[in-house]
């Protein structure tokens, strides 16, 4: 984005100049002349903005639309050129060759123009979508990542671990080191819970991890006993 205050003067200066040449002085060259000065000023500045403006990742598309704009600029100078080599008069029903095939032209690159916007707004969204995909890919592959190492650090811990949800107890995950310690394998662990598996040598240490968890969301080195599959009774150090 950049500030419009020259292109304001612009048209004023053509307001100004083709109302004069259209009432107070009618000039059917002068406003020929004219029309061509501006379109020429408001293309170059198009050119500009889609050939030395835009990012570079993005003049593969916009250089098309860069192209048109310079051959309206291109069109404007010649018409300019032959209105003051050999002026069309005065009958704006009457007029040359040349200005026929200068009006032509410009509708010739006036519909080109609009397929190469066209085609520069979907080139741009499929080159944001590539990008979309590309970041997405990269996302999930670092989440792939991630989780790898997660699980590996999860399953090779010193610690017993477990996961658990807190509303009933049912256990989501467990490491290596937590069935070493209570004697459950891992699927006979996951489809139970503690309750289930009367890991808790005393009910009343349950109750109070989860009213300390509801309470502060966390309980920080909390001993207690838990009795293994052969009915073991072994003392904790409990963090959650």
């Amino acid at each position: 984005r950049t500030p419009q205050f020259r292109n304001w003067i612009l048209l004023a200066v053509f307001t100004a100049a083709h109302g004069y040449f259209a009432v107070v002085s009618p000039d059917l060259t002068a406003r020929n002349i004219l029309i061509s000065s501006a379109l020429a000023l408001v293309c170059l500045q198009g050119a500009r903005l889609m050939l030395r403006r835009s990012p570079p990742e993005m003049l593969r598309i916009t250089r098309g639309v860069g192209y048109v704009f310079v051959a309206f600029v291109l069109i404007s100078v010649a018409r300019i050129l032959v209105e003051l080599a050999i002026p069309s008069g005065n009958d704006l029903f009457s007029t040359n060759i040349y200005e026929k095939l200068f009006l032509l032209s410009y509708q010739m690159f006036f519909i080109v123009l609009t397929f190469s916007l066209y085609l520069m707004v979907n080139q741009r969204l499929s080159a944001d979508l590539e990008k979309d995909i590309a970041a997405r890919q990269r996302t999930e592959e670092d989440l792939r990542l991630s989780e790898e190492k997660f699980c590996k650090a999860f399953r090779a811990g010193p610690d017993a671990v477990l996961l658990s949800r807190l509303g009933d107890g049912q256990f989501i995950e467990v490491n290596d080191s937590f069935t070493r310690l209570t004697g459950y394998p891992r699927g006979e662990a996951l489809s139970r819970t503690a309750i289930d598996l009367g890991l808790w040598a005393d009910p009343r240490d349950l109750e109070k991890v989860i009213a300390d968890l509801r309470a502060d969301s966390r309980v920080r080195n909390y001993e207690f006993d838990v009795r293994t599959k052969t009915g073991a009774i072994r003392r904790v150090l409990y963090s959650g």
